[in-house]
Formats: C-alpha cells, structure tokens, sequence
C-alpha cells in the first residue's frame, strides 16, 4: 500500500484530459465511423428550429403570438399587430440561432471569430426583438 502525506489527500493528482473527445464522448479522429449521436442531434435542432419558424409564420398570419403560462390557471399573453411581428421576429432569431449553433458545433475548421460575433449579434438582435414586443404590447393595451 502506497504511503500518502497531507499534500496528496488536499490535492489529488490529476488525471490526464482528452480534448480529442467531440460532444457525447465520440473522438473527433474517428472518421471512419458514422457519428449518430450528432446526426441525431442535428436532426433534432432542425425539427425544433422547424416548429419554431412555423409557430412564429402562424402567429403573424392569424395576428395572433400566443405564450401560453406555465401554469394552467392562467390564460397566457397574446400579442397582436406590430407587438406580434416583433416576437415572431425574435423567435425567426431563436430559430437561426439553434440551427448556427448546431451547424457551429459540427465544422471542424471556421472562423471562430466570425462566428462567435453572429452568435452575440443574432442573440442581441432577438432579445431587443423581444423586449420590443414587450414594451409596444403594454403601450397598446
């Protein structure tokens, strides 16, 4: 049995990382192998992205964005008119934002700068959106 001294039971030693492992624990280097996991990965952020830009098409189509509440009780907050096309907007950003996010997380070589500024600038053009829909639907109402 190994000796220890009250330096190693403060600070265990550390074990050896791998940064060649890609998300889900697959390696990066395999490239002989199909990698599922991230194909259904991607299929499942395109189906979500997909419903997104549905729900926010319908809701400016009927001139009705509805939230429904977290509770049931509750009736949820409809906007209508600029307030509605301002929140579809933001949710068309939610919508890009997965499917840039997921494509991101795909490249093996891109730009990381660029990328990383499309990312803050779509997330702060779709909060704005947002909290633009807010304030016209209580001015309004």
């Amino acid at each position: 049995m190994r000796r220890t001294n009250h330096r190693n039971r403060l600070w265990p030693r550390a074990r050896a990382v791998n940064f060649n492992v890609g998300l889900w624990g697959m390696n990066k280097s395999d490239h002989k192998h199909v990698r599922w996991s991230l194909i259904a990965e991607r299929i499942v952020c395109g189906l979500f992205a997909a419903l997104v830009l549905v729900y926010a098409i319908r809701g400016v189509y009927v001139d009705d964005f509805y939230f429904p509440s977290a509770r049931m009780a509750y009736r949820g907050v409809h906007f209508h008119g600029l307030s509605a096309w301002l929140m579809s907007g933001a949710m068309i950003c939610l919508a890009v934002f997965v499917l840039f996010f997921t494509y991101r997380t795909t490249v093996r070589h891109h730009d990381k700068r660029g990328y990383r500024l499309f990312g803050i600038w779509i997330r702060i053009i779709g909060l704005s959106l947002a909290v633009c829909g807010i304030i016209v639907r209580e001015l309004v109402r």
